[in-house]
Protein backbone atom coordinates (compact mmCIF):
# COMPACT_ATOMS: atom_id res chain seq x y z
CA UNK A 1 0.00 0.00 0.00
CA UNK A 2 3.03 2.25 -0.15
CA UNK A 3 2.44 5.33 -2.28
CA UNK A 4 5.08 7.41 -4.00
CA UNK A 5 7.05 9.62 -1.60
CA UNK A 6 8.01 13.25 -1.79
CA UNK A 7 10.50 13.96 0.96
CA UNK A 8 10.61 17.72 0.56
CA UNK A 9 11.41 20.51 2.96
CA UNK A 10 9.19 23.56 3.27
CA UNK A 11 12.20 25.46 1.92
CA UNK A 12 10.79 25.18 -1.65
CA UNK A 13 7.59 26.98 -0.71
CA UNK A 14 9.56 29.50 1.34
CA UNK A 15 11.75 30.44 -1.61
CA UNK A 16 8.77 30.78 -3.95
CA UNK A 17 7.23 33.28 -1.53
CA UNK A 18 10.36 35.43 -1.80
CA UNK A 19 9.45 36.30 -5.39
CA UNK A 20 7.10 38.88 -3.87
CA UNK A 21 9.00 42.13 -3.31
CA UNK A 22 6.60 43.27 -0.63
CA UNK A 23 7.16 40.03 1.30
CA UNK A 24 10.93 40.48 1.03
CA UNK A 25 10.70 43.99 2.47
CA UNK A 26 8.40 42.74 5.26
CA UNK A 27 10.81 39.96 6.20
CA UNK A 28 13.76 42.37 6.33
CA UNK A 29 11.88 44.85 8.45
CA UNK A 30 10.46 42.16 10.75
CA UNK A 31 13.95 40.74 11.36
CA UNK A 32 15.19 44.23 12.33
CA UNK A 33 12.28 44.73 14.72
CA UNK A 34 12.76 41.25 16.16
CA UNK A 35 16.38 41.97 17.09
CA UNK A 36 15.28 45.05 19.02
CA UNK A 37 12.58 43.15 20.87
CA UNK A 38 15.03 40.35 21.70
CA UNK A 39 17.81 42.50 23.16
CA UNK A 40 15.82 44.55 25.66
CA UNK A 41 13.86 41.68 27.31
CA UNK A 42 17.00 39.55 27.51
CA UNK A 43 18.90 42.34 29.27
CA UNK A 44 16.12 42.56 31.84
CA UNK A 45 15.70 38.78 32.27
CA UNK A 46 19.27 37.59 32.07
CA UNK A 47 21.49 40.55 32.87
CA UNK A 48 24.32 42.22 30.93
CA UNK A 49 26.03 38.93 30.05
CA UNK A 50 23.09 38.03 27.85
CA UNK A 51 23.07 41.44 26.16
CA UNK A 52 26.81 41.26 25.52
CA UNK A 53 26.29 38.12 23.49
CA UNK A 54 23.52 39.55 21.35
CA UNK A 55 25.38 42.79 20.62
CA UNK A 56 28.60 40.92 19.89
CA UNK A 57 27.72 40.47 16.23
CA UNK A 58 27.59 44.22 15.68
CA UNK A 59 30.82 44.81 17.64
CA UNK A 60 32.84 41.94 16.20
CA UNK A 61 32.22 42.33 12.47
CA UNK A 62 35.36 40.29 11.72
CA UNK A 63 34.70 36.69 12.88
CA UNK A 64 37.49 34.75 14.53
CA UNK A 65 39.80 32.99 12.09
CA UNK A 66 39.38 29.63 13.83
CA UNK A 67 35.83 28.31 13.42
CA UNK A 68 33.88 26.35 15.98
CA UNK A 69 33.37 22.82 14.67
CA UNK A 70 29.94 21.29 15.23
CA UNK A 71 29.23 17.58 14.84
CA UNK A 72 25.64 16.80 13.91
CA UNK A 73 23.14 18.86 11.94
CA UNK A 74 19.96 18.15 13.87
CA UNK A 75 18.14 20.83 15.83
CA UNK A 76 20.74 20.82 18.61
CA UNK A 77 23.67 21.27 16.22
CA UNK A 78 21.86 24.01 14.33
CA UNK A 79 20.98 25.78 17.59
CA UNK A 80 24.64 25.84 18.62
CA UNK A 81 25.60 27.14 15.18
CA UNK A 82 22.88 29.79 15.36
CA UNK A 83 23.98 31.24 18.71
CA UNK A 84 27.66 31.06 17.73
CA UNK A 85 26.74 32.99 14.59
CA UNK A 86 24.91 35.61 16.65
CA UNK A 87 28.08 35.99 18.73
CA UNK A 88 30.07 36.78 15.59
CA UNK A 89 31.87 33.43 15.38
CA UNK A 90 32.45 31.31 12.31
CA UNK A 91 31.17 27.75 12.40
CA UNK A 92 31.77 24.60 10.42
CA UNK A 93 29.11 21.93 10.82
CA UNK A 94 29.30 18.32 9.65
CA UNK A 95 26.22 16.12 9.23
CA UNK A 96 26.40 12.50 8.05
CA UNK A 97 22.90 12.46 6.51
CA UNK A 98 22.06 14.09 3.18
CA UNK A 99 19.76 16.57 4.94
CA UNK A 100 19.74 18.89 7.95
CA UNK A 101 17.24 18.92 10.79
CA UNK A 102 17.65 15.35 12.05
CA UNK A 103 14.31 14.10 13.36
CA UNK A 104 12.80 17.59 13.23
CA UNK A 105 11.97 17.90 9.54
CA UNK A 106 8.78 18.51 7.56
CA UNK A 107 8.13 16.14 4.65
CA UNK A 108 5.69 16.38 1.77
CA UNK A 109 3.46 13.47 0.75
CA UNK A 110 1.19 14.43 -2.11
CA UNK A 111 -0.51 17.64 -0.96
CA UNK A 112 0.07 16.95 2.74
CA UNK A 113 2.89 18.36 4.87
CA UNK A 114 3.91 16.09 7.74
CA UNK A 115 6.43 16.56 10.53
CA UNK A 116 8.78 13.75 11.55
CA UNK A 117 7.41 13.71 15.07
CA UNK A 118 4.67 15.50 17.01
CA UNK A 119 6.83 18.59 17.41
CA UNK A 120 5.70 21.79 19.10
CA UNK A 121 7.41 24.91 20.39
CA UNK A 122 6.68 25.59 24.05
CA UNK A 123 6.96 28.93 25.79
CA UNK A 124 9.06 27.64 28.67
CA UNK A 125 12.29 29.60 28.17
CA UNK A 126 12.50 33.30 27.35
CA UNK A 127 15.62 33.04 25.21
CA UNK A 128 14.24 30.12 23.20
CA UNK A 129 10.86 31.77 22.62
CA UNK A 130 12.51 35.00 21.49
CA UNK A 131 14.74 33.01 19.12
CA UNK A 132 11.73 31.20 17.64
CA UNK A 133 9.98 34.54 17.14
CA UNK A 134 13.04 36.16 15.58
CA UNK A 135 13.61 33.28 13.18
CA UNK A 136 10.00 32.73 12.11
CA UNK A 137 8.40 36.15 12.52
CA UNK A 138 4.70 36.17 11.51
CA UNK A 139 4.94 32.49 10.51
CA UNK A 140 5.04 31.54 14.20
CA UNK A 141 1.51 31.18 15.57
CA UNK A 142 0.05 30.29 18.93
CA UNK A 143 -2.07 27.15 18.90
CA UNK A 144 -4.66 25.97 21.43
CA UNK A 145 -5.14 22.26 20.84
CA UNK A 146 -5.31 19.96 23.89
CA UNK A 147 -4.48 16.27 23.65
CA UNK A 148 -6.35 13.16 24.77
CA UNK A 149 -5.75 9.61 25.93
CA UNK A 150 -7.82 7.04 24.03
CA UNK A 151 -8.68 4.10 26.31
CA UNK A 152 -11.13 1.43 25.21
CA UNK A 153 -12.51 3.82 22.64
CA UNK A 154 -13.10 6.60 25.19
CA UNK A 155 -11.42 9.98 25.28
CA UNK A 156 -9.71 10.98 28.53
CA UNK A 157 -8.07 14.33 29.25
CA UNK A 158 -4.33 14.62 28.79
CA UNK A 159 -2.42 15.52 30.92
CA UNK A 160 -4.12 12.90 33.06
CA UNK A 161 -6.79 14.33 35.37
CA UNK A 162 -7.36 11.55 37.90
CA UNK A 163 -11.06 12.15 38.53
CA UNK A 164 -11.84 12.51 34.83
CA UNK A 165 -10.02 9.24 34.11
CA UNK A 166 -11.64 7.39 37.02
CA UNK A 167 -15.14 8.44 35.96
CA UNK A 168 -14.52 7.07 32.45
CA UNK A 169 -13.81 3.71 34.08
CA UNK A 170 -17.37 3.40 35.42
CA UNK A 171 -18.72 3.33 39.02
CA UNK A 172 -16.63 0.36 40.13
CA UNK A 173 -13.46 1.84 38.70
CA UNK A 174 -14.19 5.22 40.27
CA UNK A 175 -14.75 3.65 43.69
CA UNK A 176 -11.55 1.60 43.41
CA UNK A 177 -9.47 4.63 42.41
CA UNK A 178 -10.82 6.75 45.27
CA UNK A 179 -10.30 3.92 47.77
CA UNK A 180 -6.68 3.48 46.68
CA UNK A 181 -5.96 7.16 47.14
CA UNK A 182 -8.06 8.11 50.16
CA UNK A 183 -5.01 7.94 52.41
CA UNK A 184 -2.17 9.98 50.90
CA UNK A 185 1.25 8.37 50.55
CA UNK A 186 3.93 10.05 52.59
CA UNK A 187 7.58 9.51 53.34
CA UNK A 188 8.24 7.38 50.25
CA UNK A 189 10.92 8.16 47.68
CA UNK A 190 10.20 6.14 44.52
CA UNK A 191 13.24 4.54 42.94
CA UNK A 192 11.56 3.28 39.74
CA UNK A 193 8.97 4.70 37.38
CA UNK A 194 6.51 1.99 38.45
CA UNK A 195 6.85 3.01 42.10
CA UNK A 196 6.42 6.67 41.18
CA UNK A 197 3.26 6.06 39.12
CA UNK A 198 1.62 3.88 41.77
CA UNK A 199 2.71 6.29 44.51
CA UNK A 200 1.07 9.22 42.73
CA UNK A 201 -2.09 7.60 41.33
CA UNK A 202 -2.59 4.16 42.89
CA UNK A 203 -2.40 0.77 41.13
CA UNK A 204 -5.60 1.10 39.06
CA UNK A 205 -4.93 4.42 37.32
CA UNK A 206 -1.21 3.71 37.04
CA UNK A 207 -1.77 0.27 35.55
CA UNK A 208 -4.35 1.36 32.98
CA UNK A 209 -2.88 4.65 31.80
CA UNK A 210 0.78 4.99 32.73
CA UNK A 211 2.65 1.72 33.08
CA UNK A 212 1.50 0.06 29.86
CA UNK A 213 2.09 3.22 27.84
CA UNK A 214 5.59 3.71 29.24
CA UNK A 215 6.53 0.11 28.53
CA UNK A 216 5.35 0.51 24.92
CA UNK A 217 7.27 3.75 24.54
CA UNK A 218 10.57 2.76 26.14
CA UNK A 219 10.64 -0.99 25.48
CA UNK A 220 11.42 -1.74 29.13
CA UNK A 221 9.34 -2.92 32.07
CA UNK A 222 8.14 -0.06 34.24
CA UNK A 223 10.16 -1.37 37.20
CA UNK A 224 13.32 -1.07 35.05
CA UNK A 225 12.74 2.58 34.16
CA UNK A 226 14.17 5.57 35.96
CA UNK A 227 11.56 7.87 37.56
CA UNK A 228 12.97 10.67 35.38
CA UNK A 229 11.11 9.28 32.35
CA UNK A 230 8.01 10.94 33.84
CA UNK A 231 9.49 14.30 32.90
CA UNK A 232 7.51 16.10 35.59
CA UNK A 233 4.19 14.95 34.14
CA UNK A 234 2.82 13.05 37.15
CA UNK A 235 1.16 15.50 39.51
CA UNK A 236 -0.81 12.79 41.31
CA UNK A 237 -4.27 12.38 42.81
CA UNK A 238 -4.95 14.39 45.95
CA UNK A 239 -8.00 15.75 47.70
CA UNK A 240 -7.10 19.13 46.28
CA UNK A 241 -6.95 17.84 42.72
CA UNK A 242 -10.33 16.09 43.10
CA UNK A 243 -11.98 19.24 44.46
CA UNK A 244 -10.36 21.32 41.73
CA UNK A 245 -11.79 19.03 39.05
CA UNK A 246 -15.23 18.98 40.68
CA UNK A 247 -15.35 22.78 40.91
CA UNK A 248 -13.64 23.75 37.66
CA UNK A 249 -14.40 20.79 35.39
CA UNK A 250 -12.73 21.18 32.01
CA UNK A 251 -10.92 24.31 33.23
CA UNK A 252 -8.99 22.36 35.89
CA UNK A 253 -5.87 22.31 33.80
CA UNK A 254 -2.43 21.14 34.80
CA UNK A 255 0.71 23.04 33.84
CA UNK A 256 2.16 20.80 31.19
CA UNK A 257 3.81 20.95 27.81
CA UNK A 258 0.61 19.96 25.99
CA UNK A 259 -2.36 22.20 25.22
CA UNK A 260 -1.06 25.65 24.28
CA UNK A 261 2.06 25.97 22.15
CA UNK A 262 3.62 27.76 19.20
CA UNK A 263 3.87 26.26 15.74
CA UNK A 264 5.14 27.40 12.31
CA UNK A 265 2.47 27.85 9.65
CA UNK A 266 3.89 25.26 7.24
CA UNK A 267 5.41 22.78 9.60
CA UNK A 268 8.22 22.38 12.09
CA UNK A 269 10.73 22.20 9.25
CA UNK A 270 10.31 25.94 8.78
CA UNK A 271 12.39 26.38 11.93
CA UNK A 272 15.16 24.25 10.41
CA UNK A 273 15.02 26.27 7.17
CA UNK A 274 15.17 29.55 9.09
CA UNK A 275 18.20 28.35 11.05
CA UNK A 276 19.96 27.28 7.85
CA UNK A 277 19.21 30.65 6.20
CA UNK A 278 20.55 32.54 9.21
CA UNK A 279 23.74 30.49 9.58
CA UNK A 280 24.48 30.17 5.85
CA UNK A 281 24.42 26.95 3.82
CA UNK A 282 28.10 27.32 2.94
CA UNK A 283 29.02 26.55 6.57
CA UNK A 284 26.81 23.47 6.84
CA UNK A 285 28.12 20.27 5.27
CA UNK A 286 25.82 17.30 4.64
CA UNK A 287 26.87 13.81 3.49
CA UNK A 288 29.86 14.42 5.75
CA UNK A 289 30.20 11.55 8.25
CA UNK A 290 32.88 11.83 10.92
CA UNK A 291 34.83 8.56 11.00
CA UNK A 292 37.66 9.35 13.45
CA UNK A 293 38.41 11.88 16.18
CA UNK A 294 42.04 12.22 17.25
CA UNK A 295 43.07 13.67 20.60
CA UNK A 296 46.04 13.94 22.98
CA UNK A 297 44.09 13.18 26.15
CA UNK A 298 43.43 16.86 26.81
CA UNK A 299 42.19 18.33 23.54
CA UNK A 300 40.50 17.16 20.37
CA UNK A 301 43.09 17.63 17.60
CA UNK A 302 41.50 16.56 14.31
CA UNK A 303 38.58 14.86 12.59
CA UNK A 304 38.42 12.49 9.67
CA UNK A 305 35.42 13.59 7.61
CA UNK A 306 34.56 11.62 4.48
CA UNK A 307 38.13 10.34 4.35
CA UNK A 308 39.70 13.79 4.71
CA UNK A 309 41.57 14.94 7.82
CA UNK A 310 40.36 18.23 9.29
CA UNK A 311 42.86 19.84 11.67
CA UNK A 312 41.22 21.68 14.55
CA UNK A 313 42.34 24.76 16.43
CA UNK A 314 39.13 25.86 18.08
CA UNK A 315 36.29 24.41 20.07
CA UNK A 316 34.28 21.32 19.09
CA UNK A 317 30.60 20.85 19.87
CA UNK A 318 29.29 17.31 19.50
CA UNK A 319 25.58 16.50 19.27
CA UNK A 320 26.01 13.03 17.78
CA UNK A 321 24.94 10.04 19.92
CA UNK A 322 27.19 9.77 22.98
CA UNK A 323 28.14 6.08 22.42
CA UNK A 324 29.12 6.88 18.83
CA UNK A 325 31.33 9.75 19.96
CA UNK A 326 33.22 7.45 22.35
CA UNK A 327 33.62 4.87 19.58
CA UNK A 328 35.25 7.44 17.25
CA UNK A 329 38.04 8.45 19.65
CA UNK A 330 41.64 7.75 18.57
CA UNK A 331 43.48 6.67 20.63
CA UNK A 332 40.56 4.67 21.99
CA UNK A 333 39.16 5.30 25.44
CA UNK A 334 39.92 2.71 28.07
CA UNK A 335 37.84 -0.45 27.93
CA UNK A 336 35.64 0.45 30.91
CA UNK A 337 34.58 3.67 29.17
CA UNK A 338 33.85 1.89 25.89
CA UNK A 339 31.91 -0.81 27.73
CA UNK A 340 29.82 1.84 29.45
CA UNK A 341 29.12 3.53 26.11
CA UNK A 342 27.97 0.24 24.56
CA UNK A 343 25.50 -0.27 27.41
CA UNK A 344 23.52 2.85 26.47
CA UNK A 345 20.79 2.51 23.88
CA UNK A 346 18.21 4.61 22.08
CA UNK A 347 14.63 4.04 21.04
CA UNK A 348 13.80 4.47 17.35
CA UNK A 349 10.48 5.57 15.88
CA UNK A 350 8.78 4.28 12.78
CA UNK A 351 6.03 6.48 11.43
CA UNK A 352 3.01 5.38 9.43
CA UNK A 353 1.57 8.36 7.55
CA UNK A 354 -2.00 7.94 6.33
CA UNK A 355 -3.49 10.51 3.95
CA UNK A 356 -7.27 10.64 4.11
CA UNK A 357 -10.11 11.96 1.96
CA UNK A 358 -11.82 13.71 4.87
CA UNK A 359 -11.38 17.12 6.40
CA UNK A 360 -10.31 16.05 9.89
CA UNK A 361 -10.18 13.03 12.20
CA UNK A 362 -10.14 14.76 15.59
CA UNK A 363 -9.63 18.17 17.14
CA UNK A 364 -6.74 17.08 19.37
CA UNK A 365 -3.09 17.96 18.91
CA UNK A 366 -2.16 14.36 19.81
CA UNK A 367 -3.95 11.18 20.84
CA UNK A 368 -2.19 8.71 23.16
CA UNK A 369 -2.87 4.96 23.27
CA UNK A 370 -1.83 3.14 26.47
CA UNK A 371 -3.36 -0.25 25.61
CA UNK A 372 -0.83 -2.85 24.52
CA UNK A 373 -3.26 -4.35 21.99
CA UNK A 374 -2.77 -1.19 19.91
CA UNK A 375 0.79 -1.07 18.54
CA UNK A 376 1.18 2.70 18.18
CA UNK A 377 1.68 5.00 21.14
CA UNK A 378 0.59 8.28 19.61
CA UNK A 379 -1.42 9.67 16.71
CA UNK A 380 -1.06 13.27 15.62
CA UNK A 381 -2.84 15.21 12.90
CA UNK A 382 -0.65 18.02 11.49
CA UNK A 383 -3.70 19.95 10.30
CA UNK A 384 -4.70 20.53 13.94
CA UNK A 385 -1.47 22.46 14.38
CA UNK A 386 -1.87 24.54 11.21
CA UNK A 387 -4.60 24.51 8.57
CA UNK A 388 -1.90 24.94 5.90
CA UNK A 389 -0.59 21.41 6.47
CA UNK A 390 -3.32 19.85 4.28
CA UNK A 391 -5.82 21.24 1.75
CA UNK A 392 -9.48 21.72 2.70
CA UNK A 393 -11.35 18.42 2.49
CA UNK A 394 -8.31 16.21 3.18
CA UNK A 395 -6.00 15.49 6.08
CA UNK A 396 -3.17 13.24 7.20
CA UNK A 397 -2.60 11.34 10.43
CA UNK A 398 0.73 10.08 11.70
CA UNK A 399 0.98 6.94 13.84
CA UNK A 400 4.14 6.46 15.92
CA UNK A 401 5.58 3.01 16.64
CA UNK A 402 8.55 3.05 19.07
CA UNK A 403 10.94 0.17 18.44
CA UNK A 404 14.53 -1.01 18.61
CA UNK A 405 16.93 -2.39 16.01
CA UNK A 406 15.92 -6.03 16.31
CA UNK A 407 12.17 -5.59 16.77
CA UNK A 408 9.83 -6.62 13.98
CA UNK A 409 8.43 -3.11 13.56
CA UNK A 410 11.84 -1.75 12.59
CA UNK A 411 12.76 -4.67 10.34
CA UNK A 412 9.47 -5.13 8.44
CA UNK A 413 9.08 -4.09 4.83
CA UNK A 414 7.11 -0.91 4.20
CA UNK A 415 4.11 -2.82 2.82
CA UNK A 416 3.95 -5.24 5.76
CA UNK A 417 4.43 -2.43 8.27
CA UNK A 418 1.71 -0.25 6.78
CA UNK A 419 -0.76 -3.12 6.46
CA UNK A 420 -0.34 -4.21 10.08
CA UNK A 421 -0.59 -0.68 11.47
CA UNK A 422 -3.75 0.04 9.46
CA UNK A 423 -5.34 -3.16 10.72
CA UNK A 424 -5.15 -1.74 14.28
CA UNK A 425 -6.96 1.52 13.45
CA UNK A 426 -10.54 0.20 13.95
CA UNK A 427 -9.73 -0.68 17.58
CA UNK A 428 -9.21 3.02 18.34
CA UNK A 429 -12.86 3.87 17.70
CA UNK A 430 -11.86 6.75 15.41
CA UNK A 431 -13.85 7.41 12.25
CA UNK A 432 -11.36 7.21 9.40
CA UNK A 433 -12.50 8.00 5.86
CA UNK A 434 -11.23 6.81 2.46
CA UNK A 435 -7.45 6.40 2.30
CA UNK A 436 -5.60 8.39 -0.37
CA UNK A 437 -2.11 7.06 0.38
CA UNK A 438 0.03 5.38 3.03
CA UNK A 439 3.74 5.94 3.67
CA UNK A 440 6.35 5.05 6.27
CA UNK A 441 9.45 6.79 7.67
CA UNK A 442 12.17 5.55 10.02
CA UNK A 443 13.64 7.87 12.67
CA UNK A 444 16.79 6.60 14.39
CA UNK A 445 17.83 7.44 17.96
CA UNK A 446 14.62 9.30 18.78
CA UNK A 447 14.73 8.79 22.57
CA UNK A 448 17.54 7.85 24.96
CA UNK A 449 16.30 4.86 26.97
CA UNK A 450 16.38 6.01 30.58
CA UNK A 451 16.51 2.74 32.45
CA UNK A 452 17.83 2.41 36.00
CA UNK A 453 21.44 2.01 34.89
CA UNK A 454 21.47 4.73 32.25
CA UNK A 455 21.71 7.82 34.46
CA UNK A 456 24.84 6.69 36.29
CA UNK A 457 26.46 5.36 33.13
CA UNK A 458 25.74 8.51 31.14
CA UNK A 459 27.05 10.66 33.98
CA UNK A 460 30.38 8.81 33.96
CA UNK A 461 30.67 9.18 30.18
CA UNK A 462 29.83 12.88 30.31
CA UNK A 463 32.49 13.35 32.99
CA UNK A 464 35.04 11.54 30.84
CA UNK A 465 34.23 13.54 27.70
CA UNK A 466 34.23 16.74 29.77
CA UNK A 467 37.94 16.18 30.45
CA UNK A 468 38.67 17.40 26.90
CA UNK A 469 39.08 21.13 27.35
CA UNK A 470 37.89 22.13 23.85
CA UNK A 471 34.91 19.73 23.64
CA UNK A 472 31.31 20.61 24.51
CA UNK A 473 28.44 18.10 24.32
CA UNK A 474 24.86 19.03 23.52
CA UNK A 475 21.49 17.76 22.38
CA UNK A 476 19.28 14.85 23.32
CA UNK A 477 21.46 12.17 21.74
CA UNK A 478 24.75 13.87 22.63
CA UNK A 479 24.07 14.20 26.36
CA UNK A 480 21.68 11.24 26.75
CA UNK A 481 18.95 13.42 28.22
CA UNK A 482 15.29 13.76 27.27
CA UNK A 483 15.21 17.38 26.04
CA UNK A 484 12.64 19.54 24.29
CA UNK A 485 13.39 22.09 21.56
CA UNK A 486 13.36 24.99 24.02
CA UNK A 487 15.89 23.09 26.16
CA UNK A 488 18.20 22.70 23.16
CA UNK A 489 18.08 26.42 22.44
CA UNK A 490 18.56 27.35 26.09
CA UNK A 491 21.65 25.12 26.36
CA UNK A 492 23.15 26.49 23.14
CA UNK A 493 22.50 30.07 24.25
CA UNK A 494 24.15 29.49 27.63
CA UNK A 495 27.23 28.03 25.94
CA UNK A 496 27.58 30.90 23.46
CA UNK A 497 26.85 33.51 26.11
CA UNK A 498 29.57 32.14 28.39
CA UNK A 499 32.06 32.19 25.53
CA UNK A 500 31.16 35.79 24.68
CA UNK A 501 31.46 36.83 28.32
CA UNK A 502 34.70 35.04 29.20
CA UNK A 503 36.33 34.44 25.81
CA UNK A 504 37.37 30.91 26.76
CA UNK A 505 36.19 27.45 25.70
CA UNK A 506 33.60 25.73 27.87
CA UNK A 507 33.92 21.97 28.09
CA UNK A 508 30.94 21.35 30.36
CA UNK A 509 27.96 19.32 29.17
Amino acid sequence: MTGKRWLCSTRIEKRVSRLSLSECVWKIRSRTRSLLFITIPLLIACGPRSLSMYTHQAINTHPTSTPTTILGGGLAGLAFAYFANLAGERVKLFEAAPFLGGNGRTLRFGEALVDTGAHRLHDRNTVATEAFSSLLGPDLRRVEAPSQIIWRGRGIDFPLKPLNAAMRMGPKGLFRVLAENIIPNRGCTPTTFEELAVFRYGPTLAGNFLLNYSEKLWGRRADELDPKVAGGRLSGLTLGSVLRELLLGANATTRHLDGAFYYPTRGFGMLVDALVDHIGEEYLHTNAPVTRITHDGQRVLSLDVSGECQKLGGEVVSTIPLPRLVELLDPPAEESVRRAARSLSYRHLRLCIVRLDQDTVSSSASLYFPEKSIPFTRLYEPKNRSSEMSPVGSTAIVLEIPCSDQEKWWMMSDDAFETEVLSALPATGLEVGPIIGVHSVRLSNAYPILDLNAAGTASKLLEYMGSFENLRLGGRAGTFRYLHTHDLFADAHEWANNRAAFGTPTSST
